[in-house]
């Protein structure tokens, strides 16, 4: 598990809300979720697939699709409130992302080591040569071989886990205080996922950054971050400790994905939740997991809960004594 510094939080900010334009509807992918992260901390957004983790985690660095729209109440980087156009000029720079998908992150016209000698350029005053040697030295950090001669190798010559350090290189160039990771490991074999994992939290200590991890892996989870936010359709239904919320899940929906995970861990058997996660434009009244949720009643179909706090976790649920 992390060290995390308490020297206050490096990132917050409260009440993010994330739309898409399609046609003349408006559909709401995220709704208020507020986040806090401190030095050297990594936070989760957990949730399927669907759940809003992606359109989060681009509203953060201001990348979402020609459609898409954010807005926040507050803003906060390393104390102090900044604006919406401020984060933009931080994007690239104290702020960096990683994809999910090495294969359409990196140019497959442009040599590896291009790539990242144009971060360089762009975010350091560093000479050609200066560069050159720097992209060796990130190559080398994150552990590819013979860096200096695969300088000049293009992305179709690297394996998908190769090429997914070559991003985790370009996103550790301009030398970040916080990194967002989106499920840096899809697609990827479970040994690799296990390296690239151990080697993200090696360079986190290494480097002081604090990390913001998209995931749907609980496994991940309980090894690599230290809090974690639950999204379901587009809201938070609980966060806290990763070690209160495997202890002690109080929703629903936390408690079915820990139960698929351990299913699957300790006897090969899936138990997956029953239904599906709604649409963007499907979303139902009430509580947005009562159509999945075993311990519905009809008040839960008559309100959505907001957030209340519980012996340091927060949940979003009015039966959440009964679990």
């Amino acid at each position: 598990m992390a060290t995390v510094n308490d020297a206050g939080p490096v990132f917050q900010i409260e009440n993010l809300n994330v739309h898409y334009g399609a046609g003349r509807q408006r559909l709401n992918a995220v709704n208020g979720l507020s986040l806090t992260i401190g030095a050297g901390q990594t936070v989760a957004i957990v949730g399927e697939s669907g759940s809003g983790k992606s359109s989060a985690a681009m509203a953060l660095v201001n990348g979402l699709a020609a459609n898409g729209e954010w807005d926040a109440d507050r803003i906060v980087f390393q104390g102090q409130e900044i604006s919406r156009q401020e984060l933009m000029r931080l994007r690239g720079r104290a702020i960096t992302y990683m994809m999910q998908d090495p294969s359409s992150a990196l140019n497959p016209v442009l040599t590896i080591g291009e790539q990242i000698k144009r971060v360089l350029k762009y975010h350091t005053s560093l000479s050609s040569a200066e560069r050159e040697d720097q992209a060796i030295e990130l190559m080398e950090r994150v552990e590819i071989p013979d860096a200096a001669s695969r300088l000049n190798a293009y992305p179709h010559e690297f394996s998908g886990g190769m090429q997914q350090r070559i991003v985790l290189a370009i996103a550790l160039a301009p030398s970040p205080v916080l990194l967002i990771a989106d499920e840096p490991t899809t697609g990827l074999d479970v040994t690799v996922e296990a390296q690239i994992y151990a080697l993200l939290e090696r360079l986190k200590r290494e480097l002081t950054m604090s990390v913001v991890l998209v995931a749907h892996d609980l496994g991940v989870v309980a090894t690599s971050a230290d809090e974690a936010l639950v999204l379901y359709a587009g809201k938070v239904v609980e966060s806290g400790s990763v070690a209160s919320l495997f202890r002690r899940p109080r929703h629903p929906y936390t408690l079915g994905l820990l139960r698929c995970a351990h299913d699957l861990h300790e006897k090969n058997v899936l138990n997956p939740i029953p239904g599906r996660i709604p649409g963007l434009g499907e979303r139902p009244h009430g509580c947005v997991f009562h159509p999945r949720c075993a311990w519905k009643t009809d008040e839960c179909e008559a309100a959505d809960p907001e957030l209340i706090q519980l012996d340091g976790q927060s949940v979003a649920c009015i039966h959440h004594e009964n679990l």
